[in-house]
């Protein structure tokens, strides 16, 4: 069993150091790219709204053009924490490698712990959006299957 015990503490050793710093760099990579196809995203999303509705070639096609719209405006505001968190991660784990801060690595840790939660939470609404289509889906199927029987 594990007891804590307030004299020890944890030490990170070179190599440690050197998986933190590869990691940091990664995830300030994605990071960086996740904040650039954010702000695409959000432009399309913009110009949908407002460009698409005026050159529309199809007569009552503007209000998809809006959903569409919404739907993408809603992905960035949705996706926007967790490439902020792994932001956070990046430059407080930096600068706790390179300061050697207590402080900076707890606050990196949070931010992990906050990201990976956050995407967790998502990760459990998406399942139970997926069972409720397959169900939804699966009721409509057996609906028209017991109507053509009749027919």
């Amino acid at each position: 069993m594990y007891q804590q015990n307030e004299n020890h503490h944890l030490e990170i050793d070179h190599v440690g150091r050197a998986y933190i710093l590869e990691t940091v760099r990664w995830t300030k990579f994605l990071a960086i790219l996740g904040f650039i196809v954010m702000g695409l995203v959000f432009i399309s999303g913009l110009l949908l709204a407002v460009v698409m509705p005026s050159v529309s070639i199809i007569p009552g096609t503007a209000g998809s053009t809006a959903v569409n719209s919404i739907g993408l405006l809603f992905l960035v505001g949705v996706y926007f924490y967790p490439i902020y968190a792994l932001s956070k991660f990046s430059s407080n784990m930096k600068a706790a490698m390179a300061t050697s801060s207590q402080t900076h690595l707890n606050e990196g840790l949070r931010y992990q712990r906050s990201m990976y939660k956050y995407i967790g939470i998502l990760t459990i609404i998406m399942l139970i959006f997926y069972l409720l289509m397959f169900l939804f889906v699966g009721f409509m199927i057996g609906g028209f299957a017991a109507n053509s029987h009749y027919n």
